[in-house]
């Protein structure tokens, strides 16, 4: 049987719920190439599935599946504010491209056109670009040094789907991550102490692989 993620929420409030916003996680179908955007490390089958819009018959699964999703980015921010403004932007950069796409894909086959509109992998990475643009420039010059917003890519050569990138976005190829979440270690550092607060545990040392 096919392994699905169907997380069943428990009451009260979220343990990091006071740092929601300083990490966006971004998660890509290995086949389709759609993607989700999460504030939490591990992917939540009901919130993903209402990002997937129908396009066609079986666009939307109905239920994730661990070895059809794929890490694609963690992005950290200096804020949350700034995370939070960001996710509804990628929500709504997502909703214009699912409703106003090209005419003429409309003239190609059912199967190829339920092709085009499910791969969003390139345009996320380029509505990504654009949107930490915006929010970087509401920021005052003398808070937006090199690393303000630090990317870790699965694949940082992915980042090229975007024309260009604000000087500001620091780019890192993250530690091998795994399946379905990335490791514990991509957590800004006052997130993991909280959880390790949680758990009763100290906060481990914190180490990134394959920076440069």
């Amino acid at each position: 049987m096919a392994a699905n993620v169907l997380t069943k929420a428990k009451a009260g409030p979220h343990p990091l719920s006071g740092q929601l916003g300083k990490v966006l996680f971004i998660y890509s179908e290995v086949y389709t190439k759609q993607v989700v955007y999460s504030l939490v490390r591990t992917m939540k089958n009901n919130a993903a599935l209402k990002q997937i819009a129908f396009v066609g018959k079986q666009s939307v699964p109905k239920a994730l599946r661990k070895d059809r999703w794929a890490p694609l980015a963690c992005v950290h921010f200096p804020t949350t504010e700034f995370g939070l403004n960001a996710f509804r932007m990628l929500r709504e950069f997502r909703m214009m491209h699912e409703t106003q796409y090209d005419p003429e894909i409309l003239k190609s086959k059912l199967v190829e056109r339920k092709k085009i509109l499910q791969d969003q992998k390139a345009n996320s990475i380029a509505d990504l670009a654009e949107v930490l643009k915006m929010e970087l420039a509401k920021l005052p010059p003398n808070e937006t040094g090199k690393g303000t917003v630090v990317i870790k890519w699965q694949d940082v050569l992915d980042g090229e789907f975007a024309k260009q990138w604000p000087e500001p976005v620091e780019h890192h190829q993250g530690s091998q991550p795994e399946r379905f979440a990335f490791s514990k270690y991509d957590l800004p550092e006052e997130q993991q102490a909280l959880l390790n607060k949680k758990k009763g545990r100290s906060a481990p040392e914190v180490v990134v692989s394959g920076e440069t």
